[in-house]
């Protein structure tokens, strides 16, 4: 069995429902955590209010709808490759490492509490050269499904499970699963040496997206000392299904 460090990371994403969320502001939780950054500003007017930023070795985003407040990394696909000459995101271990530190100080600001939901969200990915090593790895994440003379393939659920942290709280974990076509360029600077030659090369990859939450059906506010607690439960969850696949 394939264990979650195959899996590199494409976002990363911390979610809460503020119980106030009307007087929370984005430009003061920003300045708050994301201080040495100024960000590009994206208002649209009654729906989303969102800002973003260079950080790490990705993209930060804050989003603030009339429900809910994302904070969202994302990683781009590196144009280094490793030694299979494949593409790379970003490092599952180090960047999570990180994020978590990150969520931890934000999930601590007074301006978001209380809170009546939270979930944690990813997207991973491991690309390969042929759809066979694809569907071979989702094989063996997916033992219920019979994936032969499969051309076409997306699958998603969600299991509830009780969180140990906040008293029995139910947990959604919800997975979907399916195979990515990537598009690399090999043209070289020669013209002549690729004439006859297909310059692009096709790739392939499985990707895993995972969102853990806590059921909206919970209509009282989370207890606030919990909250790191029950993140790093939910992550916790979630990586367990990277690593096992889809179990109850």
């Amino acid at each position: 069995m394939r264990n979650a460090v195959d899996w590199q990371v494409e976002t990363l994403r911390i979610t809460v429902f503020p119980v106030e969320i009307a007087n929370v502001s984005p430009s003061k939780l920003w300045d708050k955590h994301m201080n040495e950054a100024d960000p590009e500003i994206r208002i649209q007017p009654g729906n989303a209010n969102q800002r973003h930023a260079s950080h790490r070795n990705g993209n930060i985003f804050l989003i603030k709808t009339p429900r809910q407040i994302d904070w969202r990394y994302d990683l781009p696909m590196d144009s280094v490759t490793n030694e299979n000459d494949l593409p790379i995101w970003g490092n599952l271990e180090n960047e999570l490492t990180a994020f978590l530190e990150f969520a931890k100080g934000f999930l601590q600001d007074p301006s978001i509490l209380p809170v009546n939901r939270l979930a944690f969200g990813a997207v991973l990915i491991k690309s390969e050269r042929d759809v066979q090593s694809v569907y071979s790895r989702l094989g063996d994440l997916l033992p219920r499904l019979d994936l032969d003379n499969v051309t076409d393939f997306f699958y998603g659920i969600s299991r509830q499970r009780q969180s140990k942290v906040l008293n029995a709280l139910n947990v959604n974990r919800l997975s979907r699963w399916h195979i990515a076509t990537l598009e690399r360029n090999i043209s070289r600077l020669d013209p002549e040496e690729d004439i006859g030659k297909n310059p692009i090369e096709r790739l392939f990859a499985a990707r895993l997206e995972l969102d853990i939450n806590s059921s909206s059906d919970n209509v009282s506010p989370l207890h606030s000392d919990l909250l790191i607690g029950a993140f790093e439960e939910f992550v916790a969850m979630g990586l367990e299904i990277a690593k096992e696949g889809d179990i109850e």
